[in-house]
């Protein structure tokens, strides 16, 4: 074959390669726009999907709020001491006799009996009651803990190595004001009985302490802490914050050392910050956290610290 011939056969080669090269990227680019097309009609059809749920469960829970006969009790805070605080649970009977006991049945937590009071009946169906509760000095504390810890031996350049990585936790901490009750009616002595709720009385812990977070850093010889405390709520809490320390304790309460939180240079509006950085020179079993407030009550906190 002359060199016109073998030109001309790559030329043909050439050619049948490109066609070839365009007709896959033709075939490739087809199937990208169909699976992006079927991408979007399966989004759409997800989309379309949860709406038809989200309305269902709304009918659902408009039928049910139309078939209960009574309506989930309203809390009130009326005053609150250090010691006690008095709320009012009110609520409505859609579908109530004249004459009938009307009660609210609670109790704390979620074992025991449940107490029965008697209603106040304040016309047009609507109920309440005035229960005095005891409450926790407790404050409401979120703690965040950062330590180093070895992750295993790493295999490196031939060589076994322990590495140590940073381990979080998170812990929070307050008091328990939740209380379970249920509404009964007693029409001569036809006794009707609604479903157990759930009353959340978590806003009086606020208005007896601020919230605080704390970030410890635990390393090998030292330990760093960063306490922020929210004063943004108004009226102020009945219990002010006062000092806090880091402790360190060999068994149950023998202290070994002390740390004090100081003021942090910058402040932030909605809060006021501490901090502390202590170095233990003697062993210990555990650390704690020591808040003192007002009123001298004290607070203690143990810090998971290995």
């Amino acid at each position: 074959m002359g060199d016109k011939g073998q030109t001309r056969l790559i030329w043909v080669m050439a050619f049948f390669i490109f066609a070839l090269s365009w007709l896959n990227y033709t075939n490739t680019k087809e199937l990208q726009n169909r699976v992006a097309q079927l991408q979007s009609e399966i989004g759409n059809i997800r989309w379309q999907v949860s709406n038809e749920v989200s309305r269902i469960e709304s009918v659902v829970t408009q039928m049910k709020e139309e078939e209960r006969w009574w309506t989930p009790a309203e809390l009130q805070v009326l005053s609150m001491d250090k010691d006690l605080a008095v709320v009012k649970i009110a609520w409505q009977l859609k579908d109530y006799q004249a004459g009938s006991e009307v009660k609210l049945n609670y109790r704390e937590g979620r074992a025991g009996d449940y107490k029965a009071v008697a209603a106040s009946d304040q016309g047009n169906g609507y109920f309440s009651v005035e229960l005095p509760l005891a409450l926790k000095q407790e404050p409401q504390l979120t703690m965040h803990v950062s330590r180093l810890g070895s992750s295993g031996n790493v295999k490196s350049t031939g060589r076994s190595q322990s590495v140590e990585v940073a381990v979080e936790e998170t812990s929070e901490f307050s008091a328990d004001f939740h209380y379970h009750y249920y509404i009964s009616v007693d029409d001569r002595g036809t006794i009707r009985t609604s479903e157990v709720r759930t009353l959340d009385l978590q806003k009086l812990s606020y208005g007896m302490f601020n919230h605080a977070s704390v970030f410890i850093g635990i390393e090998k010889d030292k330990i760093e802490g960063r306490l922020h405390e929210m004063i943004d709520q108004e009226p102020g809490p009945l219990y002010t914050l006062q000092e806090v320390f880091l402790e360190t304790k060999l068994g149950a309460d023998q202290l070994v050392e002390r740390w004090s939180f100081d003021k942090a240079t910058q402040q932030d509006k909605r809060s006021n910050i501490y901090e502390v950085r202590a170095v233990p020179t003697q062993s210990y079993d555990s650390l704690f956290l020591v808040l003192r407030y007002s009123e001298g009550l004290t607070v203690e906190r143990k810090i998971p610290a290995r």
